[in-house]
């Protein structure tokens, strides 16, 4: 019997100068957000008692007109006027409903909250280029424009900034799952795989969390299928799908996905398989060190694909759990497993890192260290334990690199000396072979272990092979 569930409930470059003020009013001397420069039009004019228009993340020349010729060194004051909102509305494209008046309040990021003007004199005529940062809402701005003249008067005119909170559609990416056909699929709205969790929108007072705010296409092979408006569903397969191993059959729901403001169209696609293997971890992780120097950062790039396998040849994803170097974007890895990052001397210390590695469906995870090194330190030798004898026979694999620690977190190197016909040790430690003739009995082997900086330990251990 097949179920369904898909009406939704709606629910779920600096410019530095005088006479600029920031998020409070006051002067100041930080820099702008990036912005791109307007060139003057006959309606950029500031006049006494008047308003012009000014959008978000950029900067645009104002011309003063209604002033004494000449006149320079201009002060623009924050202050309270009457009437301001009402006085954008009238210019048009300004959404006098939800704008604001006080700068510090309309910002996207505190952090980034400044008015900026530098002054021009340009044959004869002052004229201003006004930079305003990221703004989550319109926002009309008073100022009082103060000059002192030669003859010592000081002149003053108030002016109003109205300055426009461009609100983009979110940018929406369709989103692919894989499902086995006797189970079902259940995406949560905090699941790493969560319906949401690729799609971006700006900020803006207008806008809501993203939502699904219609289903337009349901799904043709679905028995059992609920999707709700904050993104969760879930998807069962019909059982009497007749798929053999390695088939893949594909279904896909349409979607419309909104932030209140904007619906944009979208779609989930289900790969129905008949079962599935998982990710396997082929070997450990090694650990990684770097060392930055006062003048040149440390560069850390390393494929951490050649570490897992899938039995069913699917394809797989790699995510860092989230950690300090995650967060500032100091570290991050690709969707296929290039691990990368650019470190300084700020960043000298240990932290440990854990990747997580999915196929779509199953999930391992793997943990190592990464060291960014102190270069005025001294080099520490790596140190070794007993490495263990070991019997073996058969195609083998015996990990040594476990024995092996490096009191300054080094990424270790791996020799072997007196190795038997047809054994190799790999550079991360590990001895692979398989038992013949030519390799059957006792071999004492030497392992020596490097921190690449000229530090080596050395052990050995007895190999036992038993053909």
């Amino acid at each position: 019997m097949r179920k369904t569930a898909l009406l939704l409930a709606l629910g779920a470059s600096p410019l530095v100068g005088c006479g600029w003020v920031d998020s409070t009013g006051n002067q100041s001397g930080s820099s702008p957000v990036a912005a791109t420069t307007v060139a003057a039009q006959a309606s950029d004019a500031l006049f006494d008692q008047g308003a012009v228009s000014v959008n978000e993340a950029s900067t645009t020349r104002l011309i003063l007109i209604d002033a004494p010729e000449n006149s320079r060194g201009w002060t623009w004051r924050a202050v309270n006027r009457d009437g301001a909102v009402s006085l954008c509305s009238a210019q048009g494209n300004f959404d006098g409903e939800v704008a604001l008046t006080q700068l510090n309040q309309a910002c996207t990021t505190t952090n980034d909250c400044n008015f900026l003007v530098q002054e021009f004199i340009n044959n004869g005529r002052t004229e201003f280029d006004v930079t305003l940062p990221v703004l989550k809402a319109p926002l009309a701005l008073s100022f009082s424009l103060e000059t002192n003249l030669d003859n010592g008067e000081q002149h003053t005119q108030e002016q109003t900034v109205c300055a426009t909170a461009i609100n983009e559609a979110p940018d929406i990416v369709p989103d692919v799952y894989r499902t086995v056909i006797t189970q079902t699929r259940i995406v949560t709205v905090d699941a790493d795989d969560a319906l949401f969790i690729n799609d971006t929108d700006d900020v803006h007072v207008r806008n809501t969390p993203l939502f699904i705010k219609e289903v337009t296409r349901a799904p043709i092979y679905a028995e059992d299928i609920a999707v709700n408006s904050d993104g969760s569903f879930q998807y069962k397969a019909m059982a009497d799908l007749n798929l053999v191993d390695g088939e893949a059959l594909e279904d896909r729901i349409d979607i419309i996905v909104s932030d209140g403001t904007h619906d944009v169209e979208s779609s989930i696609t289900m790969n129905i398989v008949s079962s599935n293997a998982g990710p396997t971890l082929r070997q450990r992780i090694p650990d990684f060190a770097v060392t930055p120097t006062a003048r040149t950062p440390a560069i850390l790039r390393e494929s951490l694909s050649a570490y897992f396998d899938d039995a069913d040849d699917d394809a797989l994803q790699y995510r860092l759990d989230s950690n300090e170097l995650t967060e500032s974007g100091r570290l991050s890895i690709s969707d296929n497993g290039v691990l990368s990052g650019t470190f300084s001397t700020d960043d000298i210390g240990t932290v440990f890192i854990t990747v997580l590695v999915s196929d779509g469906l199953s999930q391992i995870e793997d943990r190592f260290s990464l060291t960014v090194r102190d270069n005025q330190a001294p080099n520490r030798a790596p140190t070794v334990g007993d490495i263990s004898n070991e019997e073996v026979s058969g195609t083998f694999a015996y990990d040594v690199s476990g024995f092996f620690d490096d009191p300054d977190g080094d990424s270790l190197t791996f020799t072997a000396g007196n190795l038997p016909p047809g054994v190799t040790l790999s550079d991360a430690g590990v001895l692979t072979g398989i038992a013949t003739n030519a390799n059957d009995g006792r071999w004492l082997i030497t392992v020596t272990a490097s921190d690449n900086r000229g530090g080596t330990v050395s052990d050995r251990f007895r190999l036992t092979i038993d053909n």
